[in-house]
């Protein structure tokens, strides 16, 4: 690393270091953190906090690894182990082909305005702003991963085990843990590094790569349509291919070397941040900065619970500035309203589009079938609540944009009641199905 690569290090670290502090200060509070005085309060009440988060972490895991021996035992492979291993496998792939997925259609390096001012904008070294940016997104997500993989290697043990544990059995429970997250970190690493390593390669200069989109649906075919063609997974196991994958996990669930497990996955790690490292130097800021610009808010409005600018958020990032946008057939007045309504439910994902209507008629059968009034009573609730919502969903966003609605050549009694009658007509049929 050069000299000024490294100046540039410290200067992105100088930026982000403030920037993680404020995304942390919640726990940096709760742990006694002075940000005043730059230093953590009592100590005791330091040590009592950790102890606590420790045994309710602990306790959670356990939980759940009692959920995960009863899911391993279900699954068809020849033992608990292969079982184990299949569902790391599995898991790990996963979670690179979702990374991959996201990272080929939008820029995985969100940046704020302000990023984009202080930071996009400049000759900073891109190597070090997609380090540096790439660790801080990577934590929380390998906060998940390790508690994962400690469930994984928890429910194994105890499915071996085939006995009720004492606390005798305390030392080994941990190391069996323990085991499985020195593997699990570097290998998420690798694999997560790589997807975004695809990401700063797309955004090399202005040119739009359509075809990468394509990169994670073809090859999660290809992994787990090998896989199945392979054979029946109780008979021919775990395809051979899979080793370069499956030897950490086994080596992670004490079937095989540590030392070696730890290699393989240390080089998973390593080769990732080179191929990071490698794609990142050419990629521009400028046009992540562009397709990210939005993430800051939507973050902000799914955390305080803004249902309405969520979904308008994630609408305009669907659709983005390229789409045409849809006319208004000749006719007027309640036929206009009504394609009106209907391109705007159709601009919703599938998911969005049918969740509401068929959580009301799921409910509806529910309320008829179910026995238990309590039971009839709250789904009864919960059916008043996605009906009135069902009902004021379109009026409610016409309400939300007033000053364009009053523009449109038609009285306002007549686009408020086709507003009403669609979705009550919706409300009837599902909820008289």
């Amino acid at each position: 690393m050069d000299s000024s690569t490294s100046s540039d290090l410290k200067t992105v670290w100088f930026l982000y270091a403030r920037k993680l502090i404020n995304r942390l200060e919640f726990w940096l509070v709760l742990f006694g953190y002075e940000r005043s005085k730059h230093s953590f309060g009592s100590p005791l009440y330091l040590v009592y906090v950790i102890l606590f988060f420790s045994v309710w972490i602990f306790a959670t895991l356990t939980l759940l690894a009692d959920y995960a021996s009863q899911v391993l035992a279900l699954l068809p492979f020849a033992s608990p182990l292969q079982n184990a291993v299949a569902a790391g496998i599995a898991a790990f792939v996963l979670i690179f082909l979702a990374e991959l997925f996201f990272a080929s259609r939008r820029s995985p390096f969100v940046f704020s305005e302000a990023d984009a001012h202080l930071v996009c904008l400049t000759p900073v070294d891109r190597r070090a702003v997609a380090l540096l940016w790439f660790l801080g997104e990577w934590l929380p997500r390998a906060l998940l991963v390790s508690a994962g993989a400690v469930v994984l290697a928890y429910g194994l043990f105890e499915i071996e085990a085939a006995r009720e544990l004492s606390w005798a059995d305390l030392p080994f429970y941990l190391v069996a843990g323990i085991r499985m997250w020195i593997v699990a970190v570097p290998l998420h690493l690798g694999l997560q590094a790589l997807a975004w390593a695809v990401g700063a390669w797309r955004l090399h200069g202005v040119r739009e790569r359509p075809a990468l989109s394509w990169a994670a649906p073809g090859l999660a075919l290809i992994v787990f349509g090998g896989w199945a063609l392979a054979g029946a997974p109780g008979q021919a196991g775990i395809p051979s291919w899979f080793w370069p994958l499956a030897h950490p996990i086994v080596a992670g669930l004490d079937a095989g070397s540590l030392l070696a497990g730890v290699g393989i996955a240390a080089v998973y790690g390593l080769a990732g941040l080179a191929a990071l490292w490698a794609a990142a130097p050419l990629m521009s800021l400028a046009r992540a900065a562009q397709e990210t610009r939005d993430q800051g808010a939507l973050m902000a409005a799914v955390l305080t619970g803004n249902l309405d600018l969520t979904n308008e958020l994630k609408q305009r990032e669907r659709l983005g500035s390229g789409r045409k946008p849809a006319s208004l057939p000749p006719q007027s007045d309640f036929l206009a309203v009504g394609w009106k309504n209907a391109v705007r439910g159709l601009r919703l994902p599938p998911a969005g589009r049918l969740a509401g209507w068929l959580g009301i008629l799921g409910l509806s059968l529910g309320i008829l079938l179910v026995p238990d009034p309590v039971t009839r009573l709250v789904m009864s609730l919960i059916w008043i609540l996605l009906a009135g919502n069902a009902l004021v969903a379109a009026l409610r966003k016409d309400m939300g944009v007033w000053w364009l609605v009053r523009q449109l050549p038609f009285p306002a009694t007549r686009w408020v009641l086709v507003d009403l009658v669609m979705p009550l007509m919706g409300v009837a049929l599902a909820g008289g199905a």
